[in-house]
């Protein structure tokens, strides 16, 4: 018996309820994807298992609705980036949490003491706060797995952090062994505390950060950098970063970028790093259409605003169209947009597709907002625009 015939064997012998039925009927799709089975013979599929069991009105609906946007199994359950944004905001303002994306000053070594119950710095005593403020924090958010591991990582050690795969934290062992021989002295100090104190806090061998391309040998660096990963703002500014991204894959000389309406002063909290993979990962389509479709060099314009509650950053292919119907978009996005999802939008922002669909057709469609996609009719429009919106 293959495992088809163990599903539909399944599916007739127990006492599963409609909802439960439809559960496992998604599995099969997955399943039949997953073996490379294509469109056809997963209809095939499903109409067999159809017949194995009985007809029953869900399975008709089953394999009518394959390619309908709403069983679209691939995609992962959506998680709001509202959340995200709120965490990233109270971690970096609560008043002992923020000190490890901060360099410790007077005032905040003061603060430090007074919530540790000591008269001077306790490495220890801090670490231990740190931890338990942490779990107490994530508790209350729902933020992407991937934002956990990395903020434990950073501060409770166990493995290497961010994708600039760090090993220093805030319980390496260099660390407290630095701290026994440092005693009452932070690790990560302001100038004030420098000269208060002569001691330059921790430092370590230096390393290359290849997001924000610096160097951090010292952990007042480290977390200055930990905070950059989280926190876009004028001294952290996105087009700075967009523009290294351009000149490190050597893009400027294979697009015309034009930079209008694109704000260095925007602040807002994400996780920059998946905000730069997702940035990378549309610029590939981008150029992938353009070769493919032997398109002229392409044109983008990069806009970064905010808009009541929100941020808006549009990379806006002008000189193409989208090479799908509205409706074919709707009911399947396709693989590199489902993956860029799944990897890189969902948790961190929103995601909407603004186009001319040929024939003369224009919309805005929503992506991914945890909303059931629908197209907003356009009159007019130019090109093919991304849409990342963060809350």
């Amino acid at each position: 018996m293959n495992k088809y015939d163990f599903i539909a064997d399944l599916l007739e012998k127990e006492k599963l309820d409609s909802s439960q039925k439809e559960r496992v009927l998604k599995l099969i799709v997955n399943e039949l994807k997953a073996d490379g089975i294509n469109q056809i013979e997963i209809e095939e599929r499903v109409k067999q298992i159809e017949q194995k069991i009985s007809p029953q009105n869900l399975l008709v609906q089953q394999k009518n609705n394959i390619n309908d946007s709403s069983i679209q199994t691939d995609l992962p359950d959506y998680i709001d980036p509202a959340q995200l944004s709120k965490f990233l905001r109270a971690y970096n303002e609560d008043s002992m949490l923020k000190y490890t994306c901060h360099e410790i000053d007077k005032d905040g070594l003061i603060t430090i003491n007074e919530k540790c119950g000591t008269e001077t710095f306790s490495l220890g005593k801090y670490q231990e706060q740190l931890s338990n403020l942490f779990k107490d924090r994530f508790k209350q958010y729902s933020i992407p797995k991937n934002i956990w591991a990395l903020i434990n990582g950073y501060l409770n050690g166990g493995k290497e952090w961010s994708s600039d795969k760090i090993k220093v934290n805030w319980r390496s062992p260099e660390l407290l062994e630095w701290s026994k021989n440092n005693i009452g002295v932070v690790p990560n100090p302001d100038n004030g505390i420098v000269i208060q104190t002569s001691n330059l806090g921790f430092d370590f061998s230096p390393f290359r950060s290849k997001i924000f391309e610096t160097t951090i040998g010292s952990f007042s660096q480290l977390v200055i950098h930990f905070k950059n990963l989280f926190h876009i703002r004028a001294d952290n500014s996105l087009k700075r970063l967009i523009e290294n991204v351009n000149t490190d894959n050597g893009w400027n000389n294979q697009v015309e970028f034009t930079v209008t309406n694109f704000r260095a002063n925007v602040e807002f909290f994400t996780d920059v790093d998946k905000l730069l993979q997702a940035y990378k990962k549309i610029m590939t389509i981008i150029l992938k259409v353009s070769e493919t479709y032997n398109l002229a060099k392409p044109k983008v314009e990069l806009l970064l605003n905010e808009i009541d509650d929100e941020v808006l950053f549009s990379i806006h292919h002008k000189n193409s169209t989208y090479k799908k119907t509205i409706k074919n978009t709707i009911q399947r996005i396709g693989q590199k947009h489902t993956e860029l999802i799944k990897n890189q939008i969902n948790g961190v922002c929103n995601l909407y597709i603004q186009a001319d669909f040929e024939n003369n057709e224009f919309a805005r469609i929503n992506l991914w907002n945890g909303e059931e996609r629908k197209p907003e009719i356009k009159e007019k429009f130019s090109g093919v625009e991304y849409q990342l919106i963060f809350k």
